[in-house]
């Protein structure tokens, strides 16, 4: 059997590292070489780990709680059709 190399980052840290790009750019503004310069992880990494930009879109709004990042203060996110493009 042969294994691929191992991963040696978290997918916790992937998805704190995601949340302020999306923030400053929006989901369909967020390109794969902000979310790789941001995370540290490359693109194979990265489709290994989420199935695309959206499931990581979608998993980082799940683990990071509704504040913003800059004022540390609630805020009500925009649903998902906004992000991409009123379609679900």
């Amino acid at each position: 059997m042969c294994m691929g190399r191992p991963k040696n980052f978290s997918r916790e840290e992937v998805l704190e590292k995601a949340m302020p790009v999306f923030w400053k750019h929006g989901f369909a503004d967020t390109s794969l070489h902000e979310l790789e310069r941001a995370t540290g992880v490359n693109k194979s990494g990265l489709y290994t780990e989420f199935r695309d930009k959206e499931d990581l879109f979608s998993s980082s709004r799940i683990a990071e709680p509704t504040e913003s990042p800059r004022a540390g203060r609630s805020v009500d996110l925009p649903s998902r059709s906004r992000y991409l493009g009123g379609r679900c």
